[in-house]
């Protein structure tokens, strides 16, 4: 009997000291894990947060590249001149540029052709007051005519003078209207929209 008591105090005791050293080994491990858990999350504040961009995934199709040598035929090739005398003042392209139809490629100088077109308008302007006064006074001679107080020959000069200044004033509009059309062919536009192949001219030319 005693000797089972002893050998159940020996077994107890070893028992306490295996629970012991497991809660000890327990103890230790929960505060490696405390400890490692805590130097994380130190790291982690002390990182920066990255920057992430996200963008959308599509599918579709790619073409295939190659690389052909051959030879390139225009439709249309054109050598664009002014068709008026001038000056080159503006250029507005280069070789190899695109361009589109009507689009300003040249500008002549156009300073003589401005004054000599004012001057005109100015003459025909005067030549429509005199055709009104002289309207005005065959009408008045018309009438006294038509009451014999003055000469046939009065009212003929009159008339005559009428259709004289109608003519210079005819003249005069068409050489105003002239002057603008020569004055917008000053400006040089593309006939058709294609690419400059060659320039052949510079300024002051």
């Amino acid at each position: 009997m005693i000797k089972d008591q002893k050998k159940e105090s020996s077994q107890r005791i070893i028992m306490t000291k295996r629970v012991y050293i497991t809660t000890s080994i327990l103890i230790i491990l929960i505060f490696a894990f405390s400890a490692i858990s805590t130097a994380e999350n130190k790291q982690k504040k002390k990182m920066p947060s990255a920057n992430v961009v996200v963008s959308r995934v599509t599918t579709g199709t790619i073409a295939p590249e190659g690389e052909f040598i051959g030879t390139v035929y225009y439709l249309e090739v054109s050598d664009v001149s002014a068709e008026v005398n001038g000056t080159v003042k503006i250029i507005k392209f280069e070789e190899g540029q695109r361009i589109r139809k009507g689009g300003v490629q040249v500008k002549l100088d156009s300073n003589l052709l401005q004054k000599n077109l004012q001057a005109r308008v100015a003459s025909h302007e005067q030549i429509l007051s005199d055709l009104e006064r002289a309207r005005k006074n065959l009408a008045r001679l018309e009438n006294l005519y038509k009451k014999k107080i003055i000469a046939e020959r009065d009212y003929d000069d009159q008339m005559f003078q009428v259709k004289s200044l109608e003519k210079k004033s005819a003249a005069l509009k068409a050489e105003v209207e002239r002057l603008e059309i020569e004055l917008k062919k000053k400006v040089i536009r593309a006939p058709f929209t294609g690419v400059i192949i060659k320039r052949h001219v510079a300024r002051g030319e």
